[in-house]
């Protein structure tokens, strides 16, 4: 299964622009999803992901990771087969004269 749709589904629920990819013309707010690991067995597959929230503040980055991260955490109570999601960390960096946030999640599948 495929759980990064439904990440950018979740992100997008609290308002924000959500993509795998940065657009070449950098919004001023953004959620980019990434996967970072994954292994499957034929019953269930692990995905790691990370959820990057770029804005123009850091407090406003914070206020985006919060949020977003709220939404994930509810997808295995509203998309059929995600078995479980968990957020590892979050934390904040400054790329490009923007803040960003960042939370990473695991997150198991049945397949």
């Amino acid at each position: 299964m495929d759980i990064i749709p439904h990440v950018l589904t979740a992100a997008r629920s609290v308002g924000v622009q959500a993509s795998t990819e940065m657009p070449a013309s950098q919004p001023q707010e953004i959620v980019t999803v990434r996967i970072v690991g994954e292994q499957s067995t034929r019953f269930v597959q692990q995905t790691r992901f990370v959820v990057h929230c770029w804005a123009q503040s850091d407090h406003r980055a914070a206020e985006v990771a919060r949020a977003v991260s709220d939404a994930v955490l509810l997808l295995p109570d509203t998309v059929d087969n995600i078995a479980s999601v968990e957020q590892d960390a979050m934390y904040s960096d400054a790329l490009d004269g923007m803040r960003r946030w960042s939370a990473s999640f695991s997150a198991t599948c049945n397949r």
